[in-house]
This record gives C-alpha cells, sequence and structure tokens, in this order.
C-alpha cells in the first residue's frame, strides 16, 4: 500500500524521535526519574542576602541585565516563584519550558530575537520525546503559553512588541486548534460508564485489588492526579501544602489542598461513602499500611494508563477518563448539580463541554 502523507509525516516525526533518544537517553532517561527537580533557597537565606531594588530575585537566580534566560534560569524562576501558589501550576511551566527548549535548539530565550518564526515552527512541527507522535495541539498551546507567561513575568524587557504579538497569536490560534481537535474526538469516542469501568475492574483484577480500590476512589471523588503521596492521618493537619486522607472511627475523608487549581477554588474537602471508608480499610490491613503512610506510593498516572491499556480502554487515555466519564453521566443532571461537580472536581463550569462525551449504554 502507497504510504499516505500523513503516514509519511508521522514515520519521520518517529525516526526524528528515535534518533533523539538514542542521543540523549541518560538525560532523557534523567529526566523521567527526577523531571520536578529544581533548586530553592529557603526563604531565611534569601532574607539575609537581601535585595537589590533594582533587581527581582528568586531563589539563586537574579533577573538583570546580564540574565541569558536560559532553561535552567528560568525553571528556577518559575519554582521558586513565591507569587505562584500552586505547585501544579509551577510544574507545569517548567515542563513546558523543558520541552521548548528541546524542540525550539535554543541555548537561551535570546534565540526568539534572532528568528522568532524559525523557534515557533519548530514547536509546531515537534514530537513527544517517549513516543514519537507529532505533538498534539493542546502540548503545543500550552508550550505557547508558558513561553508567554514567562516573557510576562520575568523577560519583561527581553522581546518587542511585533514578537510578543505573534506568540500571542500562535497561542490564540492553538487554543482554537485544541477546540477542534476535541470536538473531533468527542466524536469518535465513546466512554464506558463508571458502573462498567468498575464492573470490569473487579472481573479482572479482584475486589482486594489497588485498582479496584482506584476505580472506586475516582468514581466518588473525581479529582487530578492528586491521591499519590497522600498520607493518611488520624486528625487534619494545620498545613495547607499538601494532600492527605484523614481516618475516623466510622468514616475517611480526603483533603486536596494541592492540584492544578487550587489558587482559585482553595482546599477541598470530600467524605467518602461507608462503602468506600471500609474498601480502604480493608486494603490497608491487606498491604501493612499505617497511619502515617501513604495510601499510595507515587503518582498514580502511569498506574492507571496501564491499568485503562489492560482493560481495553488504551484509546481513551489516563486519569482524564475519569474526569471524562463523571462528566458526561451528568447530562441529564441540573445546572445547579453541575456547577456543583465542577467545583468539586476544581476546574471551571465551562471545562464541562470539553469533557462530555458519549457513554455506552451497555450495562
Amino acid at each position: 500500500m502507497e504510504e499516505t502523507k500523513e503516514d509519511r509525516r508521522k514515520r519521520l516525526a518517529r525516526e526524528r524521535a528515535k534518533r533523539n533518544y538514542e542521543q540523549n537517553k541518560d538525560s532523557i532517561l534523567a529526566y523521567k526519574k527526577d523531571k520536578y527537580s529544581y533548586i530553592k533557597i529557603p526563604k531565611e537565606e534569601q532574607q539575609k542576602r537581601g535585595r537589590k531594588p533594582i533587581e527581582k530575585e528568586f531563589g539563586i537566580t537574579t533577573i538583570n541585565k546580564k540574565t541569558r534566560f536560559t532553561e535552567e534560569e528560568i525553571i528556577n524562576l518559575i519554582m521558586n516563584d513565591d507569587e505562584i501558589n500552586s505547585v501544579e501550576t509551577k510544574k507545569f511551566h517548567s515542563n513546558n519550558i523543558r520541552r521548548f527548549f528541546r524542540i525550539a535548539e535554543c541555548e537561551d530565550l535570546r534565540c526568539l530575537k534572532i528568528d522568532y518564526k524559525l523557534a515557533s515552527k519548530r514547536v509546531e512541527e515537534g514530537v513527544n520525546q517517549f513516543t514519537g507522535e507529532p505533538l498534539s495541539p493542546q502540548s503545543i498551546q500550552h508550550t505557547f503559553a508558558s513561553i508567554l507567561f514567562v516573557i510576562s513575568n520575568y523577560a519583561t524587557e527581553l522581546l518587542n512588541p511585533k514578537i510578543k504579538n505573534y506568540l500571542q497569536d500562535k497561542f490564540n490560534e492553538y487554543s482554537l486548534r485544541t477546540n477542534d481537535y476535541y470536538d473531533t474526538k468527542r466524536n469518535e469516542l465513546v466512554y464506558p460508564s463508571f458502573k462498567n469501568y468498575i464492573k470490569k475492574v473487579k472481573e479482572k483484577y479482584g475486589t482486594d485489588s489497588k485498582e479496584y480500590l482506584v476505580a472506586n476512589l475516582y468514581n466518588e471523588f473525581t479529582i487530578r492526579d492528586d491521591y499519590g503521596n497522600a498520607p493518611i492521618l488520624d486528625n487534619p493537619m494545620s498545613s495547607n501544602e499538601i494532600n492527605y486522607f484523614v481516618m475516623r472511627k466510622q468514616y475517611i475523608y480526603f483533603i486536596n489542598n494541592d492540584y492544578k487549581t487550587s489558587n482559585k477554588y482553595n482546599s477541598i474537602k470530600y467524605t467518602f461513602s461507608t462503602t468506600l471508608t471500609r474498601l480502604i480499610k480493608n486494603y490497608m490491613a491487606n498491604n501493612n499500611i499505617n497511619l502515617g503512610d501513604f495510601l499510595f506510593n507515587g503518582n498514580l498516572s502511569s498506574f492507571v494508563s496501564n491499568m485503562n491499556k489492560q482493560l481495553g480502554y488504551d484509546n481513551l487515555g489516563g486519569i482524564n477518563i475519569f474526569r471524562h466519564i463523571r462528566v458526561s453521566e451528568m447530562d441529564g443532571e441540573t445546572y445547579e448539580d453541575k456547577i456543583k461537580l465542577a467545583k468539586q472536581m476544581g476546574h471551571s463550569a465551562m471545562t464541562i463541554p470539553k469533557y462530555r462525551n458519549k457513554i455506552e449504554l451497555k450495562v
């Protein structure tokens, strides 16, 4: 069969990604192992050093006329910026900046002054470094969003208005492309109901499994990847910096402090049902998990993605499958209930249409 233009583009993209992986294998593996690492100087030490009147200092990085805005400098600025309240937001921008420097092949952000159209084109034609597939419109949109964030907050004098407007136009373009992309995907995909999903998990893994517990947690409280590395305590904490479970005699509740939009919606508390409370306690007993331990060590993204593939849902993504199911099952509910759900899930009500999909009818 003759290779189509689209197939050829994808093949060449995979080959480029493979060559890139072989050439940079050690750094890529190190990135996957510790992709959120950064250097931060304690506030006390910053106060001892004092602040210069003209310079803006974040951690170890001081912005002045000699600042080059390298990848390392920018990530340190982001991760040490006390004006960014959410750790998830810091991770979001840091990962996008890493993607930009990898794809655009820039040594520092001044490459935009030299040839901003070339750098932008490379972003648009970029590929996922792990899969070799072309970047999704949303990944490109996010990359431009973080570049604009850095320009607006740190590199304010680096680029002229013409370049800034060009980058803003690219962001707007890929915002529209992302909407069109997901509109098309919604017409193609059919999601399981939670009832069907949990039934398949039960049949494949059993009721004592981690898979069954994860599916039921997301069925009741459909958050993002926020259950990982959350300790189980017997009393609430005064700190609002981490997520955690609180176990009482009759029930268990979850405090979601650190999530993507926490700076907008603040802490969210959810009390689990009696059935799910019993399921959590049984899982703890079976796996020798005690008070003070994490219910799940590490994030759940890769775990859920692998589970979905084994269940035959590999085309529906990872944890986001749960948010799509939950919103889609609300189609017949009142607007008041939909607003309540949006707050509980920690996203805007305007996000609901993006998550709405067809739900399979088979029980």
